[in-house]
């Protein structure tokens, strides 16, 4: 098991059983290894295979499919190691097999930079993305976003789709500029450590190599409540990055005056700020400066002005 210690390894697991592929992923993250993937089905396998670039180890239980359909993939993905697990001794038969992989790292730790913030939030939609998109056009800022999302709105700035096992790779390439990536949405930020699916590895390497972030959550009942979860696991958070709290579509009416003063309750120990509803200014995200914009400036647009002031 020393060895495998070692060894920080891209894992996918392949495991029908649930129970049992709880219990192997929680071995596997005690001794370092990286589970990047949980293929449900050979179906799922099969299309995740030709899309990384990696080198994987597949760990695989042996009723997971049938036997010639696993060999035809084990021989088309040659690069990748295929481990079958053992029922009657599986932990030392696993971690034998692994202690036999004798390779570097693939994946290093994270180091913050200090003109990167990564914008994430609550569930429920509450404009992660735009925001982001919005502050990047206001500091300038290339985007970083996740390849796996699936739509996401439109951005004037320049957008670098990547993977998760990417991300640090690209990271030690830029030499300069500003940096905002869209985190996407988190109601527990400590379980994403222990979690196998792509979404959740997007997020923990976001928020790892992130100097400041941004927690998004919408101006409504729901986004109250999330907010509230979000907090009390965020305190458990050793050594997290200074974050800032936006309420997103914030209304004026007695219902968002309400919300308001609960999400002021809330965030009182951090700085925060109030986005009002304005469809109009989030669709001219990065638009032409011209003599007349000081005019033309809105309540949201000064409030993303705020908010890049306290980024540079």
């Amino acid at each position: 098991m020393s060895e495998a210690s070692k060894v920080n390894l891209n894992l996918v697991t392949a495991i029908s059983s649930s129970d049992q592929e709880e219990k192997v992923a929680a071995l596997l993250f005690s001794q370092g290894c990286n589970i990047i993937y949980r293929a449900l089905n050979l179906s799922l396998l099969s299309k995740f295979l030709p899309t990384s670039q990696l080198n994987l180890t597949i760990v695989y239980s042996k009723d997971f499919c049938e036997v010639g359909e696993l060999n035809s993939i084990i021989s088309k993905y040659k690069q990748h190691r295929f481990i079958a697990l053992d029922e009657k001794n599986e932990q030392t038969e696993l971690m034998n097999a692994l202690s036999q992989i004798n390779r570097p790292p693939l994946i290093h730790a994270i180091e913050k930079l200090v003109n990167l913030t990564t914008v994430i939030g609550s569930p429920g939609a509450p404009g992660v993305s735009t925001i982001a998109n919005q502050i990047a056009a206001q500091v300038s800022a290339t985007i970083i976003s996740a390849s796996h999302q699936n739509l996401r709105p439109p951005a004037k700035s320049k957008v670098v789709g990547i993977q998760a096992p990417e991300l640090s790779r690209h990271l030690s390439t830029v030499k300069e500029g500003a940096i905002v990536i869209d985190g996407g949405a988190v109601l527990f930020l400590t379980q994403t450590l222990a979690d196998r699916r792509m979404n959740s590895h997007w997020l923990s390497e976001s928020v790892a190599c992130a100097s400041k972030l941004i927690y998004v959550t919408k101006a409504d009942e729901n986004g109250i409540l999330y907010l509230a979860q979000f907090l009390k696991d965020f305190q458990k958070v050793i050594n997290p990055p200074p974050i800032i709290f936006l309420l997103n579509q914030q209304r004026f009416d007695r219902i968002g005056r309400v919300i308001q003063g609960k999400f002021l309750e809330l965030v009182s120990s951090w700085p925060n700020i109030q986005i009002p509803f304005d469809h109009a200014a989030q669709l001219s995200v990065g638009s032409t400066v011209s003599k007349y914009s000081f005019w033309r400036s809105t309540a949201f647009s000064k409030q993303i002005d705020k908010i890049g002031k306290q980024l540079i």
